[in-house]
């Protein structure tokens, strides 16, 4: 997702894409400063600490950790669908099945902040998340939880999570959303003019108009009952 980043800035998303994925994250993550200064040396890169931590959807991989599916509900979804939405087959067939795994991302926000110019609100904010993707267990949990009450409930990855996780792969950046402030101060400001300009219009056509009496039907005379 990216609002209006100005060409003055010299770069767009993909290209901060393709710079920040190949950042190796640090503790610090200054390392990814760096890796931005020396893509851009023209823009002082500023850098804030992650303070949330979050859960995201996974994958499905094999017992050797080879990729199935790079999302796991939208893979289940298929199965579904191929059984004619009978969801409960499917449950019954891959229930504990040890053969197939699931994956989750376990991940934090890192904040990256650059001014382009002189003005208050002429500057980018980047939120790029930290993931390492761990083996969650079974694709579908074979524990005694009761059947799923819809697909939606069995997409749903486990209740809770193990403390003790299998990590798949490195430690990574993702970038997720890319903002230009001013641009997206403005175009808020746009939705607002309109919205006020809608609500001019509409009222100053006044309230709305009845054709005479209300619950009556036309061209009969309910007192002569005719």
């Amino acid at each position: 997702m990216t609002y209006g980043i100005p060409a003055s800035a010299c770069f767009n998303f993909p290209d901060l894409e393709t710079v920040i994925a190949a950042s190796r994250p640090t503790k610090s993550h200054d390392a990814l400063r760096r890796t931005l200064t020396a893509r851009w040396p023209a823009i002082p890169w500023r850098v804030a600490a992650p303070w949330d931590e979050f859960i995201m959807d996974g994958g499905v991989v094999d017992q050797t950790l080879t990729r199935v599916a790079d999302k796991a509900s939208s893979w289940i979804r298929q199965r579904v669908a191929e059984a004619d939405g009978d969801y409960l087959s499917v449950w019954r067939q891959f229930k504990g099945d040890p053969s197939l795994l699931r994956t989750a991302f376990r991940g934090s926000t890192v904040w990256v902040f650059a001014p382009l110019g002189q003005d208050a609100a002429d500057y980018v904010q980047l939120a790029i998340h930290q993931l390492q993707e761990v083996v969650l267990g079974p694709l579908i949990d074979g524990t005694d939880r009761p059947p799923p009450y819809s697909i939606e409930d069995l997409c749903d990855g486990p209740a809770a999570l193990s403390v003790d996780l299998k990590p798949i792969g490195d430690l990574h950046y993702r970038l997720r959303r890319a903002v230009h402030a001013d641009s997206f101060l403005a175009e808020l400001a746009a939705v607002e003019r309109q919205q006020r300009m809608r609500f001019v219009a509409d009222t100053s056509q006044g309230p709305p108009r009845h054709n005479g009496a209300t619950g009556l039907s036309r061209g009969r005379d309910h007192r002569s009952g005719s």
